[in-house]
């Protein structure tokens, strides 16, 4: 009857070879063997009447002791660093099937209706909306609530002259002034769901619509209309 191999483990302690440190540890704990070997032999046939400098050693000994602390620093440093790692994909991974909002400079025009969102930290006294065909023409312009924080307004597909647009992506642009005149910074939102996570854990980026947008880059996180109701 066959008998099944003992499982084995690996000691929490044990050196990983592949990690820099690991490489690093292995290659001090050789180079400690050859002094050892190397001290014992010169210390075995040395003359007595004239005996080795130990002062050299000592010296070495410490160098080998200031190496070995560098290492054990650099073993807890990529420990933090897989810990981070783990915690950006986490958190990466909290972003699928959630809708979000991203700067952008497009929205998409379906079934006759557009909703545009921008966002701004200053409040405006007045704010407009301009849409923009492919060929950088203004279209139709909406006139936009003032105030600051999250907003939207809804373009219904139509020109100046009443023409319905085709379905597809438009340029936008939003302007906003303060009481006095000033122009005062906005920034447009595209909506998407997030279908997807790509990339290393250094480089995580978020699939929505096709497209691979950083965490960073995203401004506000929901549920999707369908799931919310």
């Amino acid at each position: 009857m066959p008998t099944t191999p003992a499982a084995t483990s690996t000691p929490a302690d044990a050196v990983n070879p592949l990690t820099k440190s690991g490489s690093a540890k292995k290659k001090l704990s050789a180079d400690m063997d050859n002094f050892l070997k190397l001290l014992t032999t010169q210390l075995r046939h040395q003359d007595p009447l004239e005996p080795l400098d130990t002062n050299k050693f000592t010296e070495q000994l410490v160098q080998f002791a200031s190496v070995e602390q560098q290492i054990a620093a650099n073993e807890n440093l990529e420990k933090m660093l897989k810990i981070q790692d783990t915690n950006q994909i986490m958190s990466a991974l909290n972003y699928l099937g959630k809708t979000v909002d991203i700067e952008g400079s497009t929205v998409a025009l379906k079934d006759g209706q557009a909703l545009i969102r921008f966002t701004g930290e200053k409040a405006a006294a007045s704010a407009g909306v301009s849409i923009l065909n492919a060929q950088g023409k203004e279209i139709q312009r909406l006139s936009a609530p003032p105030g600051s924080g999250p907003q939207s307004v809804t373009w219904n597909g139509l020109t100046f002259d009443g023409r319905a647009m085709p379905p597809g992506d438009y340029s936008i642009r939003v302007d906003a002034k303060d009481a006095a005149g000033n122009p005062i910074a906005r920034s447009t939102l595209i909506s998407g769901l997030v279908d997807s996570v790509s990339g290393e854990t250094d480089n995580l980026a978020l699939m929505v619509g096709g497209q691979a947008v950083k965490p960073s880059q995203v401004k506000a996180v929901r549920q999707p209309a369908s799931s919310s109701n």
